[in-house]
């Protein structure tokens, strides 16, 4: 949802979406509120004479004003507004410190940096909104390995992990190095492979389970080599051993691997089932089904409205669209006031092979349509 007013803003500014993608905005917006980051600070350090980082500012700008037109918050948003309220607000900082003496945080090494100023508020103490108060700061305890750090590429900061105990100096460190899951052979070589981290702290990991079987190593030339020797190899675990296919799991990082591997077991005529595929929330009739009821629940919600105006088919193309979006800029309403504007405005013509409704504002040369004594404002519960 947000990338798809992020489109929309970037079509409204006139800029290029194939050489500013809008998913690249996206990106780099998330970027910034993970670093805490206003529209209003990128703004005065953002370079001009680079196009990317002044269209930046700009769909940045307008992306915050439609949020807030819209009374929404995106993801991140959740945390920046937090964190903003717990350093201007020192009252309410302390209401919930007083409220969460005890603060536990699972998987620490993933964490950005406004993740960071968050537990730190909520804590309390030297640095924070209200420092100084006689109440003390509250116990934190995070669980985390540097070692296991993958998410840099979405704002993870490994140094909150590395340095925790320069930003917490009184604390205590417990290093948990015996394995429950895997055989000594495994954990050796990940302890091999991970030493040549510089400036990791030093653990071993090590089992009681034993040795187990010799890892088997093949360096691959292409995805599609890999996936080949996989198929492989389950032939040969089949012919040697009598391995039924049922009993081989192939895991992979990402679900854009699976093609590959995919199309080599058809090759081989081997029989595979991918478990899992796309995600409950992220198939088209579930965000569909979801947007109705953000526009039900909030009808100036301009973006999940957009996603459902021809959902399912009945007309309502680009055209009726751009006529909608320049009615609410032209009243300076919302998109959702314009829909209800051409629902009560009968086009001056109207053909029987022809809805009425959104095409009527293609028409209009008048002032914005009043609302009909039948046709009552909406209000929100």
């Amino acid at each position: 949802d947000s990338t798809r007013l992020i489109t929309l803003i970037v079509r409204e500014l006139g800029i290029d979406p194939k050489r500013f993608t809008p998913k690249t905005f996206a990106h780099r917006i998330s970027d910034l509120k993970n670093e805490l980051i206003t529209p209003a600070q990128f703004a005065e350090r953002a370079v001009t004479s680079n196009p990317l980082e002044r269209h930046l500012a700009e769909v940045y700008r307008a992306y915050a004003e439609r949020l807030s037109a819209a009374n929404a918050l995106d993801f991140d948003d959740i945390i920046m507004r937090t964190v903003a309220l717990l350093q201007t607000r020192p009252a309410v900082a302390e209401m919930y410190r007083r409220r969460f003496r005890h603060i536990l945080v699972d998987e620490y090494q993933d964490t950005n940096h406004a993740q960071y100023v968050l537990v730190r508020e909520l804590v309390g103490g030297p640095g924070t909104s209200g420092a100084g108060s006689a109440l003390p700061p509250g116990e934190l305890t995070v669980v985390g390995d540097s070692d296991q750090s993958i998410y840099a590429f979405r704002g993870a900061t490994i140094r909150n992990i590395e340095e925790f105990e320069e930003d917490y100096p009184t604390a205590r460190t417990i290093l948990l190095e015996q394995n429950y899951r895997s055989t000594q052979n495994i954990l050796s070589a990940a302890n091999a492979v991970i030493s040549r981290n510089s400036g990791r702290r030093e653990k071993n990991l090590w089992t009681a389970a034993g040795d187990g079987a010799p890892i088997t190593g093949y360096v691959a030339d292409s995805e599609h080599d890999e996936a080949r020797w996989i198929s492989q190899e389950v032939d040969r675990l089949s012919d040697e051993h009598g391995v039924h296919p049922r009993d081989v799991a192939v895991f992979y990082r990402t679900n854009a691997q699976s093609r590959a591997l995919e199309e080599a077991f058809m090759r081989a005529g081997q029989p595979y089932k991918v478990i899992g595929g796309t995600r409950f929330y992220d198939r088209r009739e579930i965000k569909d089904a979801i947007a109705y009821l953000r526009a039900v629940d909030n009808p100036d919600d301009d973006v999940n409205l957009r996603r459902i105006l021809n959902v399912p088919k009945r007309g309502l193309g680009d055209e009726a669209e751009g006529a909608l979006a320049e009615h609410a800029a032209r009243y300076a309403v919302s998109f959702g006031q314009a829909v209800a504007d051409a629902a009560r405005s009968p086009p001056p013509t109207a053909r029987a092979d022809e809805p009425a409704g959104p095409r009527a504002l293609t028409a209009q040369t008048g002032s914005r349509p009043s609302p009909s004594p039948a046709s009552p404002p909406r209000s929100r519960a």
